[in-house]
């Protein structure tokens, strides 16, 4: 009976032990990662009438970087964030790629114009699809193919 119980207080002793080591490292390691440099600040709410008046509108330099902080920037946490070694596209991934306000808008303006160009021609070819059948159908189209518009 006896030695259960000490067993159980040389368990205890080896615990607390234990704890304290990782309370102390978790001190000291919590104290060398600034947490608060990862956190952007709040972003302003959108606002209709601020956007359709052009008002408060942020005035960036062109030139400075774009990118967000995000995990990677910290050396200690990074490496427990990065993808396994046999991801598929872990040859492309660089966590120290950066740009700038300028290059981001010159890529977004290239996407919104290869995107609205054939958003464009597609709805086109849709509204002239849909009134060249309607004319047919107001010349007698049906009737010419020997159809109907019954259901059945």
């Amino acid at each position: 009976m006896s030695a259960a119980v000490d067993s159980s207080d040389s368990k205890k002793d080896t615990r607390s032990s234990v704890s304290s080591l990782d309370e102390k490292e978790a001190k000291v390691y919590s104290s060398s990662i600034g947490t608060d440099d990862l956190v952007d600040g709040e972003p302003k709410p959108f606002k209709f009438t601020d956007w359709l008046f052009r008002r408060n509108i942020n005035r960036v330099d062109l030139d400075s970087i774009s990118t967000r902080r995000s995990i990677y920037d910290d050396p200690d946490l990074g490496k427990h964030y990065s993808p396994k070694a046999d991801y598929e596209n872990f040859h492309r991934f660089d966590p120290k790629a950066r740009w700038t306000y300028r290059e981001e808008r010159a890529l977004v303006r290239k996407i919104d114009w290869k995107v609205m160009l054939w958003a464009a021609i597609s709805f086109s070819a849709l509204n002239l699809d849909r009134n060249n059948l309607s004319q047919a159908n107001t010349d007698n189209f049906l009737p010419d193919l020997k159809l109907t518009t019954n259901g059945a």
